[in-house]
């Protein structure tokens, strides 16, 4: 039985410093580019090249005509140019993006991804055969295409011309070695509970057989980030644990733990080469630590922001929100006194006033939902809930 849920809005899980105008989507972030003040001006001479459009006249044949051409020509102007001491030197768009979230990355192995936070940076790193876009909608990724030539067979045409960051080309056997190490024991997938076996059928098409009909299997496919067998196969679990490789837009150059992860764009992304060089994710767990080294611009992103901080953000902090994707719930044990009781567990759905919780404790960043899943999820249907009646919840439990 549940207490009424509500969707915790992701508007205050990602704030930016607005000393950055271009943006970037990548994945479930949004990242951005920078702006600098302008200091006091001094008139200084300088020599620029200026586009004009001049008209001669010439003899061509026997005959006077005109002709208009544009030329280039060297132009002596006077600019605006700040002291010396005071010159502001501007980075390259994109040069940089630091993160900060409130813990630290717990892997780079795709087959221990567990986290919001280590989602977060493996995403940069790793591509799966499909993936989510903006509206939550599932993509060709990896995988070009699929079919299902009968009820238990997944048949994906892979992308060609993908390579890893080693410079290996993906294939339809790295899909195979990823999704069985997902299956094995250790990992923190359960893929070895509905999938029975993956096929390669050429190098670019792959079949993966569910034991029984598996209607959700999309939903699982999104989260498995494809590794290079053969890399692996040349390193071990340690190499890869030391040194990862993926497909995704961004490489891995250093993870210090509970200091940084540093990662720098794939210039030969399948997907186009990023627009922001590197990237650095910075672990601070304390909220009024994260918050003040946003505003000093030590960072220029950070995460998990408490909902009061929104109705007064620091100086030349910028609010970005989108819909988050998290359910947050009270649940009972029904196999317990007083929970076993049907008229107890009604009881406490009355009593808990959701839209309080909403306005008063989360800032109005939140909606609530009658289930665990969000009505954009695979599978949701609406549920009748019970609203409050704190008076109605006492008549309830007797």
């Amino acid at each position: 039985m549940k207490i009424e849920r509500f969707q915790v809005e992701e508007e205050k899980e990602m704030y930016k410093k607005s000393s950055w105008s271009s943006v970037l989507i990548i994945t479930f972030l949004l990242l951005a580019i920078g702006l600098l003040a302008a200091c006091q001006a001094e008139p200084v001479e300088v020599e620029v090249v200026r586009t004009v459009v001049v008209t001669e006249t010439i003899v061509e044949e026997g005959e006077t005509v005109e002709v208009t051409r544009i030329v280039e020509v060297p132009v002596t102007v006077v600019a605006e140019q700040p002291p010396a001491e005071e010159v502001v030197q501007e980075e390259e768009p994109g040069s940089q993006l630091r993160i900060s979230e409130v813990a630290d990355i717990i892997t780079v192995d795709p087959k221990f991804l567990k986290g919001r936070q280590t989602q977060n940076v493996l995403r940069l790193m790793f591509d799966s055969l499909y993936h989510r876009d903006n509206d939550m909608q599932i993509i060709p990724w990896l995988a070009t295409s699929l079919e299902n030539p009968d009820e238990l067979t997944w048949r994906f045409h892979l992308r060609e011309g993908v390579k890893f960051h080693n410079g290996n080309d993906f294939k339809a056997n790295d899909v195979k070695f990823t999704i069985e190490r997902l299956m094995e024991e250790d990992s923190v997938w359960n893929a070895a509970n509905f999938v029975d076996r993956v096929e390669v059928v050429d190098d670019f098409t792959v079949d993966i057989i569910t034991q029984d009909p598996f209607a959700a299997f999309m939903t699982r496919l999104v989260l498995w980030h494809m590794t290079d067998e053969e890399y692996f196969n040349e390193v071990g679990e340690e190499g890869v644990l030391e040194s990862p490789v993926g497909t995704g837009p961004y490489e891995f150059v250093e993870w210090v733990k509970d200091e940084r992860v540093v990662l720098e764009a794939n210039e030969d992304y399948w997907g186009g080469a990023p627009n922001i060089e590197t990237i650095i994710f910075t672990p601070i767990p304390e909220n009024a630590t994260r918050l003040a080294a946003l505003e000093a611009g030590d960072v220029d992103i950070v995460t998990e922001v408490p909902p009061e901080y929104i109705d007064q953000p620091g100086e030349g902090v910028e609010i970005a929100t989108v819909p988050g994707t998290r359910a947050f719930y009270l649940g009972m044990n029904v196999n317990v006194e007083p929970f076993d009781d049907v008229r107890v567990r009604q009881a406490m759905n009355y009593a808990v006033d959701v839209d309080s919780i909403i306005e008063f404790v989360l800032n109005g960043l939140a909606r609530p939902i009658d289930n665990p899943l969000l009505p954009e999820a695979f599978g949701y249907a609406a549920t009748p809930s019970l609203s409050l009646r704190s008076r109605k919840s006492y008549e309830l439990a007797g």
